[in-house]
């Protein structure tokens, strides 16, 4: 357009209207402009937006979601429903209880009630109690009733019903020793009818027997000189009101006492068992203990009592006791020594003994004896060596008079004096019957006088010390060399004399024999020598276990435990086995040797020595039943 055409259109009215309509609605920023249809702006690939997670795995959240909430659904299921089974039952609502007296005296009648209750609301199926009662407690129905006691018993309850309780009672005594605590144990056992698991309801009850209705009661001497006859007088009180049946006085007597005599006749190797049949209500039972009681200056000894029931060997304690005798030194001491000090002797072997004897008082003592008992007919009393003493056939007793020991003559204050004498164990031991075994020798020595001052007592006895020694046992094993053997099955052959090259068998046979005591870990062992081999022909009837180790040629009869009396009273072990030979060119002309040494090991149990040796080697030359035939030949 022209200038001239511009200036026109802007100063002329018609036109400068046109022109302002069109500047206020055909402009791009008018409010009034007209516009077209908004089009949708093409974006490229890299400009489309990304997805939200949610929008990305919506599927798979969505499924998992479905997942949880089962899920939840089942554990809101299943707590509403144990929650229901709770209201239904809990095992803290079923009760069991045991009432009963805390305090009772033995023998007294007591009883306990036990209490069971189901507070549940279902029903408790196979209901059961077990009780396990105090060992002290005795029901007297059962002797009635001819059955026997028992700690536990079950009572079977069936099925208990919702919100049931029951109970039971048991009666009986409480038999034991005052101040000991008795305790009652109970479990009840059942299932609940909405469940397949079982439980248990525990409880238990505790009584303590504060007192008793025997009493044991002990005199002895408060003072006593060593070697001095003390007395003993244990008597047993029933303070109740019921009789007691089948008791049993058991005495622990002092270790230096030695029983003489009593007044009721004693069981037991010390006799120290006393036997009561019954002891009536308000009754009592006395017995008297007679013997000697030996220790040191000042030494306390101690008697012990116990008293109790005994039935069918087993023993309840119901009271005990003890007293004590303080010793002085006694008015003459007496001292054994013997050799061997181990205190343990062999058969054939001699014991040397010598007495010491000492007056400890401050006054003479004259005409003494002085005499030593020899308790044991194992010694060879014919080789016995006592210089100046005679010898009382009748009693086993050495005595020496004043003639033979001055000091017996007149025995001055604290003056002391000596005698030695030796006997020989017999090399034969008397083996008669099973009960000789665990041989003891025991000599006691004592002294006598008349002539003993009234101001130290009316003793004129004197007892010393014991002495014992152990007898032991004597294990003999034996090794023979048979062609042919009377003992076992087992067949040799081979040309004797042996040839080179050519093979002979023999058999072995091993024995072991027993006398005294029982030997454990008892073994016998051998080495083959060269040339000569084991077949595997062996039998050991069944002792122990025979095996033979081809790395080192050693043969093991590992026998364990030999009784006292074997191959006396007992069979004789034997073990038998079969060994070969088969001579080389050194050999040629010589006697081979068929068997090692035989070596022994085992332990005497009674005297707790170790026992070994060597059997002596049997040789070709030693076949017991070939003599001169063995020499190797072409």
């Amino acid at each position: 357009m022209a200038l001239k055409d511009i200036e026109k259109q802007i100063y002329q009215k018609e036109d400068r209207e046109i022109l302002d309509q069109e500047r206020t609605q055909h402009t791009p920023y008018s409010v009034y402009a007209k516009r077209d249809e908004a089009k949708a702006p093409s974006l490229t690939s890299f400009e489309i937006a990304d997805q939200t997670f949610f929008q990305k795995y919506k599927k798979k959240i969505t499924l998992w979601s479905l997942i949880a909430l089962s899920v939840f659904v089942t554990i809101g299921i299943a707590g509403f429903v144990y929650s229901l089974n709770q209201q239904r039952f809990s095992d803290k609502r079923v009760v069991l209880e045991v009432k009963g007296s805390s305090q009772v005296s033995a023998g007294e009648d007591l009883s306990y009630t036990l209490t069971y209750r189901n507070d549940n609301l279902v029903a408790l199926e196979n209901a059961k109690i077990t009780v396990e009662l105090p060992k002290a407690l005795t029901d007297s129905s059962l002797n009635i009733l001819g059955q026997e006691k028992s700690e536990i018993r079950e009572y079977s309850l069936g099925e208990l019903a919702p919100r049931s309780k029951g109970e039971i009672t048991i009666k009986g005594r409480l038999i034991g020793e005052q101040g000991s605590i008795q305790t009652i144990k109970a479990i009840l056992n059942y299932k609940p009818s909405i469940l397949n698991s079982s439980f248990d309801t525990k409880t238990e009850f505790a009584t303590t027997i504060a007192d008793s209705p025997v009493i044991v009661d002990i005199q002895s001497p408060l003072e006593s000189v060593s070697g001095d006859t003390v007395n003993y007088v244990v008597t047993v009180n029933n303070k109740g009101s019921n009789d007691l049946k089948d008791l049993e006085l058991r005495l622990e007597y002092p270790d230096t006492f030695a029983f003489v005599s009593s007044n009721i006749t004693a069981t037991g190797n010390e006799k120290n068992i006393f036997t009561i049949p019954i002891l009536k209500a308000k009754g009592s039972y006395s017995v008297t203990v007679i013997g000697n009681l030996g220790g040191l200056d000042q030494e306390i000894k101690i008697l012990k009592a116990q008293i109790g029931e005994n039935k069918q060997g087993a023993f309840t304690l119901y009271a005990n006791s003890q007293n004590s005798t303080k010793l002085g030194s006694p008015y003459v001491s007496i001292v054994q020594k013997v050799s061997p000090i181990s205190g343990i002797v062999s058969a054939g072997e001699t014991l040397d003994y010598t007495v010491t004897i000492r007056n400890n008082t401050q006054v003479r003592i004259g005409e003494g004896l002085l005499k030593v008992k020899l308790d044991s007919n194992l010694l060879d009393i014919t080789k016995l060596k006592a210089l100046g003493a005679d010898f009382d056939s009748g009693s086993n007793t050495i005595i020496w008079r004043a003639n033979a020991l001055p000091q017996l003559k007149t025995f001055a204050p604290n003056e002391e004096g000596t005698i030695n004498f030796s006997v020989p164990v017999k090399r034969i031991i008397p083996i008669d019957d099973f009960q000789d075994i665990n041989y003891v020798i025991k000599t006691q020595a004592t002294f006598e006088s008349d002539e003993v001052p009234t101001t130290l007592g009316v003793n004129k006895i004197i007892q010393g010390n014991a002495s014992e020694v152990k007898l032991a046992t004597r294990l003999i094993p034996k090794s023979n060399i048979y062609y042919k053997s009377s003992t076992s099955s087992i067949i040799n052959n081979g040309p004797i004399p042996l040839k080179l090259a050519q093979t002979t068998t023999f058999t072995v046979n091993w024995e072991i024999q027993n006398l005294t005591n029982d030997v454990s870990g008892v073994v016998l062992k051998a080495t083959l020598p060269a040339n000569i081999s084991w077949t595997g022909q062996s039998t050991n009837n069944g002792f122990g276990k025979l095996s033979y180790n081809d790395r080192t040629k050693e043969i093991i009869w590992d026998i364990g435990n030999v009784p006292a009396n074997t191959g006396l009273l007992r069979p004789l072990y034997r073990a038998v086995f079969q060994i070969a030979i088969n001579p080389t060119p050194n050999q040629l002309g010589q006697e081979p040797s068929l068997l090692s040494k035989v070596s022994y090991t085992g332990k005497d149990v009674f005297t707790g020595i170790d026992l070994s040796g060597n059997i002596d080697t049997p040789s070709s030359n030693q076949v017991s039943d070939i003599q001169d035939q063995l020499t190797v030949e072409k």
